[in-house]
């Protein structure tokens, strides 16, 4: 777990601790049941009356507590929905099934502390607002893009408003609470598997090369495949460059087939990025009739052990416990509560091998030969 300095965040302050305060106070309330008067708060949570204002302005946004139709005190709703936690997740608008595995997975484990879940989608990392998005939430996860961050989410990661943890993308020069799976460890440890099975020329397809995961996984490749003293090692990078939003497996499939159809680097094995690229990969070599893993081995990094279990053959995986995943996020989230910090934590989840049938022995005859 790596840290890194950052400003003072916002569970930190006095007017987050007293509206945390107040929240449990009014939950415990009957409905209907006033409000202690402000002087009262004041002198309870010794804190200003501004403070106390800010504090039953949220919960009123929140939808705790509101004001009879005459009269000027606070009472408790009639109807309160047990809320320990509101948390905004924001995510692209577009269809993920790593996205949506993450959201799920999240969820679930904070519903177990009865917390919240509101959701806020963008379109672009450019025009996300991050005051938007967070709302009325408490704390906030976010799922990023492969676009570059805008000077104006920069400085938003720098000094959150309310708790919040950024999942899946490596950022360090953001400073702020990540969890990121280690795709470095799991392409050191895919690759090297083919290479156990006497492979060296082994092609790394990418989506993009232009997310930290993605450089995360050419590194882990390229370390491999000089360890083992295998020389061009760039010519077998074949980046996709699939934009930000557009669908990877269409795209990957349409310069697969493309590049196997012409003349192209010799390669005995191939490693792919994610789950996307294999669906792609997998399915043009089913059509070109390569047999895998007679003539080309394969192993795919995969967020779901049934996306490679269920092609034909059942494809070698390298794969991470989405459960831990999610623990890491809800426990950055909890830290950041209960022991506000100027030290944002970056959690690294690591990966593991699901052998199936889609690596053979290296034949000795590379993919390419004329």
């Amino acid at each position: 777990m790596q840290k890194f300095s950052m400003t003072v965040p916002l569970s930190a302050t006095k007017h987050y601790k007293v509206t945390q305060q107040l929240r449990q106070k009014v939950v415990g309330l009957q409905p209907g049941e006033q409000i202690p008067t402000h002087r009262s708060l004041m002198q309870e949570f010794d804190a200003s009356q501004a403070t106390i204002d800010r504090a039953l302005t949220t919960l009123r946004r929140e939808g705790l507590v509101s004001r009879r139709d005459g009269s000027r005190r606070l009472i408790v709703r009639d109807v309160i929905e047990n809320v320990a936690l509101r948390v905004r997740i924001i995510r692209p608008d577009w269809p993920s099934n790593v996205y949506d595995l993450i959201c799920r997975s999240v969820a679930q484990l904070g519903h177990e502390r009865d917390w919240l879940f509101e959701y806020s989608f963008y379109r672009t990392m450019e025009g996300l607002d991050m005051e938007h998005a967070l709302g009325n939430g408490q704390a906030g996860v976010i799922l990023t893009t492969n676009e570059a961050i805008p000077d104006h989410l920069t400085k938003a990661f720098a000094k959150p408003r309310v708790p919040l943890v950024m999942v899946q993308d490596h950022r360090p020069e953001l400073m702020t609470n990540t969890v990121c799976i280690d795709d470095r460890q799991m392409a050191c440890m895919g690759v090297n598997h083919l290479v156990e099975h006497g492979h060296r020329r082994i092609l790394l397809v990418l989506p993009t090369t232009s997310t930290g995961p993605m450089q995360d996984c050419a590194s882990g490749w390229k370390q491999i495949l000089n360890e083992n003293h295998q020389k061009n090692i760039d010519e077998l990078l074949l980046d996709m460059n699939t934009p930000a939003g557009q669908d990877s497996r269409k795209n990957c499939y349409e310069q697969f087939k493309q590049y196997l159809q012409t003349k192209h680097t010799q390669f005995s094995a191939i490693y792919c990025a994610n789950a996307e690229v294999m669906f792609a990969v997998m399915r043009v070599l089913n059509e070109l009739k390569i047999d895998v893993p007679q003539q080309v081995s394969v192993v795919s990094a995969d967020s779901r052990e049934e996306d490679a279990a269920y092609q034909v053959p059942p494809v070698t995986s390298m794969t991470y416990d989405p459960d831990a995943q999610a623990q890491a996020v809800v426990r950055l989230l909890e830290q950041q509560i209960n022991h506000p910090s100027k030290t944002a934590k970056e959690v690294w989840i690591q990966g593991y091998l699901q052998e199936r049938q889609s690596v053979g022995k290296f034949s000795g005859k590379l993919l390419g030969e004329t």
